[in-house]
């Protein structure tokens, strides 16, 4: 009697990473790939389980049998495709929003990765990170839930928030303000005032103030991330004037009530021997207040008794007061 040809039947089912083979016909024999794929993928050539290998690859397995009339057969499987679980982050102010590729598997959660410590909060079916704190880093994992399920992982930084510092050089009427942040933002009184004092919204100039009272005010800036500081401060005080007794002097000798008179000798008087304080002397109030046409020292008066008006400036500031002061000349006895 002849001998019976052996059966080298088998198929094969595929995996995530490969395929798992069953024997149908004589168990006992060998697989090979054929060819070897060269991508890293590994056979079991007693069980011809493949594993470790490529999502989408296609394999070729022989199956040799091992009885007194072996024989061999080829079967190909192609790996199970492997969830697409790619996604980027578009970072916001206080977290970022996730967004899903063109083929990215649908149905997977989104979880931090690292659990933030700062408020953070993460929607699990959107992505979006919510409630966090600009500049700070994150780490979101996407899950998928398919038969070949995976993930991926995305760290990001979420935007920064705007620098809205600025500082106020007070003036004798309000204050010039100087943006040492982000520009481009927008003025405001944090607490409105009650004397008339005004703002311009671009540029923070109050004016139109009282000279040694307090403002506040706010800038918020305009960008993707906006913020806002206040700067309190006060207006530079006008100085302290003290109204002078009238300045009198002995005729020369032409008895006409006209002299020289040294209009210096009131100074001390008129500041409080303030030596911050710079003192000059005008015909007219509307010279006083501009600082023009001071009286020359010593002034010859050109009536008895005359009124001269009195600039009082401080030098630090440059904000002035006046007053007024009489010269009276005496006739000798």
């Amino acid at each position: 009697t002849s001998l019976v040809i052996d059966d080298p039947s088998f198929t094969l089912g595929p995996t995530c990473d490969g395929a798992v083979a069953t024997v149908t016909g004589d168990t006992g024999g060998t697989f090979s790939f054929s060819p070897d794929p060269g991508d890293g993928a590994l056979l079991d050539t007693s069980t011809g389980a493949i594993t470790n290998g490529t999502s989408g690859s296609t394999y070729t397995l022989e199956y040799t049998t091992s009885g007194d009339c072996p024989q061999s057969s080829t079967q190909t499987v192609t790996v199970t495709e492997e969830d697409d679980a790619s996604f980027t982050v578009v970072p916001t102010c206080d977290g970022g929003t996730a967004l899903p590729g063109a083929t990215t598997t649908a149905g997977g959660t989104y979880t931090f990765d690292v659990p933030p410590t700062d408020g953070a909060s993460i929607d699990p079916i959107t992505g979006e990170v919510t409630g966090g704190t600009p500049s700070t880093t994150y780490t979101v994992t996407y899950g998928t839930i398919g038969v070949c399920a995976t993930s991926e992982t995305v760290t990001f930084t979420s935007l920064a928030i705007d620098d809205a510092s600025f500082m106020v050089d007070p003036t004798c009427d309000g204050g010039t303000a100087t943006i040492t942040g982000a520009t481009g933002g927008t003025f405001a009184f944090d607490l409105l005032p009650t004397d008339g004092a005004s703002i311009d919204p671009a540029t923070g100039e109050v004016t139109g103030g009282t000279p040694g009272e307090t403002y506040s005010i706010e800038y918020t800036t305009s960008g993707i991330c906006p913020n806002s500081s206040i700067v309190t401060f006060t207006a530079n005080p006008l100085p302290t004037v003290v109204a002078p007794t009238a300045l009198e002097v002995c005729d020369d000798g032409t008895p006409d009530g006209q002299t020289s008179i040294d209009l210096g000798l009131k100074d001390g008087e008129i500041t409080g021997n303030d030596p911050g304080y710079a003192v000059s002397y005008h015909f007219d109030l509307a010279d006083a207040q501009t600082g023009a046409n001071a009286l020359p020292v010593p002034y010859d008066n050109i009536s008895n008794p005359q009124t001269v008006h009195v600039r009082v400036e401080d030098t630090s500031t440059g904000c002035y007061d006046t007053t007024t002061l009489e010269l009276v000349v005496e006739q000798a006895p």
